[in-house]
């Protein structure tokens, strides 16, 4: 079987506010071994640090600064 990465998700987003650990655990029973789940901005990596927490190695997080987050950088 060939291991399966998310390399670019939003798990921070709001559509996934009632329902992210489910989300997760359908994830992980779907056979995806590992995710990078992108933050929208400074403050948005950031809340992901705590979801980072909950899922172990599973879960990994990187910040992307677009033309309209790039301000928060500096």
């Amino acid at each position: 079987m060939i291991a399966v990465i998310d390399t670019h998700c939003h798990l921070s987003n709001q559509r996934f506010d009632a329902d992210r650990e489910a989300v997760i655990a359908r994830a992980q029973a779907a056979g995806v071994v590992h995710a990078l789940s992108i933050g929208t901005g400074c403050a948005d990596a950031e809340a992901l640090l705590g979801l980072r927490a909950r899922c172990g190695g599973w879960l990994a997080i990187s910040a992307g600064l677009d033309p309209f987050s790039a301000h928060e950088a500096g």
